[in-house]
């Protein structure tokens, strides 16, 4: 069942919502769905039911037989996203280097008593 608490907390975490959110919507404690998400229990089938109106999912989402299209294109972007900022982190870095070695070699040839 863990793919089922994964998805819990996955979905409740990409409609945006707290762990005492979603437990005051289904009128569970906050510590009844972190122990799901932890894979500790795991909800009852009409509670499943009812967590899946509330994260906009099917149970077959929720259990993790089909992909739900929304959140995997959200994941998608997510990861384009990331992919280019690390692409632009290594240029800035890059970048950096390149003008500290300028720096250096300026200093070392222009020592700046010399302005």
């Amino acid at each position: 069942m863990s793919k089922v608490n994964d998805n819990i907390r996955n979905f409740r975490k990409f409609r945006g919502m707290s762990q005492k959110d979603l437990g005051e919507l289904l009128h569970k404690s906050t510590n009844v769905i972190s122990n799901w998400e932890n894979g500790i229990h795991s909800p009852d089938l009409d509670t499943i039911e009812e967590l899946c109106k509330i994260l906009k999912v099917s149970p077959d989402e929720i259990f993790g037989w089909k992909d739900n299209e929304e959140y995997s294109s959200f994941l998608n972007r997510m990861t384009a996203y990331q992919k280019r900022i690390n692409e632009l982190m290594t240029q800035k870095d890059s970048i950096e280097k390149e003008i500290h070695e300028l720096e250096v070699k300026k200093f070392e040839e222009y020592p700046p008593e010399d302005f």
